[in-house]
């Protein structure tokens, strides 16, 4: 990857590289043998933990004796398949 950055503010304020000779940066492929990325259930369960950490925010800020009702609609988040 080849790369050349200029910051401006009424001047040239730094530079990294020249726009006729780049900086390169070599990159590696990725390794798949020390797993890879995350399988879906991971990504599931993540999630989970995520919208449940919001809903519990927003149950916890509404305060004494308000309530809150949340639905999901078209089948929820698969749209019903």
């Amino acid at each position: 990857m080849e790369y050349f950055i200029r910051a401006v503010d009424r001047g040239t304020l730094a530079e990294a590289g020249e726009a006729k000779s780049p900086l390169r940066l070599k990159v590696a492929p990725m390794d798949t043998s020390s797993g890879g990325p995350l399988p879906v259930w991971a990504w599931i369960g993540i999630g989970a933990v995520v919208v449940g950490g919001v809903i519990l925010g927003v149950v916890a800020a509404q305060g004494g004796g308000d309530s809150i009702t949340l639905g999901i609609r078209n089948g929820g988040v698969a749209g019903g398949q």
